[in-house]
């Protein structure tokens, strides 16, 4: 029996019609934004999930990396959830934000660029030369691959940064200051970790470490996740923002050459001023 607020379900329909409609509509480049997203969420939760699985590790005191360190008991759990997953989800999010149009085009591609020299150091570093426990430098049987983990990382993050530096501009002057102050934080707590080092290669406590690590790829990974918000709405405004003139059967174009996401969102602004 159908009531008058009832919609008779169409033959052959499914409740799951729709969400395949959904996914369908997206766009390439909204998927590969999404990604941002993602990576995020991912990482943090395999942070969690591995530090429940490494007997005897303290979140606020030691570095992440011991998760993935050569002879570590969670290592192939982190290279399973972290190393390929995250580090491809990162390059996805790079090649959507290197196809994003508007006036500032060459910014995205360099923080694009910027984002895949981050995500290709990190992968190597993590995954070819990763860092021996502290047991085992404590020992001095670290070995020259477990050396180079410490420059490639810190080539990471300065591709990390360069790449915040780029996008800074790409979703207004506040999103600008928002970037800035996350690459000052990076560097701030990055030294204040880094000053432990020698008491972690001697195996002595190293307390707070794990956390100030950790206040950076938190804000890291709040970032990506601010950057792939903003450019995924700017890519709804700019897709509300065509059909209209479309189904109008609109003749004019003048800004038809500056019709990507970050200019979308611009004049989605302006409008409202």
């Amino acid at each position: 029996m159908v009531t008058g607020h009832d919609t008779p379900r169409p033959r052959g329909s499914s409740p799951g019609g729709s969400r395949v409609a959904w996914l369908a509509g997206l766009t390439r480049r909204q998927l590969l934004l999404g990604c941002g997203v993602a990576s995020s969420v991912l990482y943090i939760a395999a942070d969690l999930i591995g530090t429940l699985r490494y007997p005897g590790y303290s979140w606020l005191d030691q570095e992440f990396s011991e998760l993935t360190a050569q002879g570590a008991p969670t290592r192939p759990l982190m290279l399973a959830l972290v190393e390929l997953p995250y580090n491809l989800l990162v390059l996805a999010f790079a090649a959507g934000l290197w196809t994003a149009a508007g006036p500032h085009r060459h910014a995205a591609r360099l923080a694009a660029a910027g984002l895949a020299g981050y995500t290709a150091c990190g992968f190597v570093a993590g995954t070819f030369t990763p860092m021996a426990t502290r047991a085992a430098m404590a020992a001095g049987q670290d070995t020259l691959r477990n050396a180079f983990h410490g420059p490639l990382t810190l080539v990471s993050d300065l591709c990390l940064a360069a790449g915040m530096g780029f996008a800074g501009p790409l979703l207004g002057p506040r999103f600008r200051v928002y970037s800035y102050a996350t690459i000052a934080g990076l560097v701030i707590f990055g030294a204040v970790a880094s000053s432990q080092n020698p008491q972690m290669q001697t195996n002595k406590p190293t307390p707070g470490m794990g956390l100030e690590e950790r206040v950076n790829i938190y804000a890291t990974m709040l970032w990506f996740v601010v950057l792939a918000v903003g450019l995924l709405r700017a890519e709804a405004t700019l897709a509300h923002g065509t059909a209209a003139p479309r189904e109008a059967g609109a003749e004019h174009a003048d800004d038809a050459g500056d019709r990507g996401p970050l200019s979308a969102l611009r004049r989605a602004r302006a409008s409202r001023r």
